[in-house]
């Protein structure tokens, strides 16, 4: 995502995260103290929750006793993990926002990430969503995914060697 345009509005997802936080302020002068709130709340929950521990597999995956050992290691930042998966980001966005047309603006950039409402996406991908792309940034193969296998698949091929699915 590189500009969204709302009806007399544009707004640029810079990849620095201050430069876009001041762009969104720029757009939404009058909300500048809650943006900068929210944001704040965001970037915290991301770094002290999100990116301590990198998951490559959904935590329901993870085996108990690595689960446990991550619980006592960061025992506050699990139980705000649990808190925000039966929570959603309408409710989170709700203690910052009080304009309509910047909660329209979330809504619709949360729709753009994960096709729900801010009332129907879970709180805890309010973080990644929002802050990610300006933090960790977000890469995508050029035209589609499959583009990325389908290449890998014809090295392979033209270097002799094959691509064993279901294995």
């Amino acid at each position: 995502l590189l500009r969204m345009r709302l009806p007399d509005k544009q707004i640029t997802f810079w990849p620095d995260y201050e430069r876009f936080v001041e762009e969104l302020v720029g757009v939404f002068p009058k909300q500048g103290k809650q943006i900068r709130a929210l944001y704040s709340y965001l970037y915290k929950l991301y770094r002290d929750v999100i990116a301590r521990e990198q998951l490559i597999v959904p935590p329901t995956e993870i085996p108990l006793l690595d689960n446990l050992k991550t619980l006592l290691r960061h025992p506050i930042a699990m139980l705000q993990t649990v808190r925000m998966l039966d929570t959603s980001t309408e409710s989170v966005l709700k203690r910052f926002v009080t304009d309509p047309e910047l909660m329209g603006f979330f809504d619709k950039l949360t729709s753009t990430y994960v096709y729900c409402t801010t009332a129907e996406t879970p709180a805890i991908l309010a973080a990644t969503m929002f802050v990610d792309n300006h933090v960790g940034g977000a890469y995508y193969p050029a035209r589609s995914p499959q583009i990325l296998a389908s290449t890998l698949e014809k090295a392979f091929e033209d270097h002799g060697g094959q691509a064993l699915y279901g294995q």
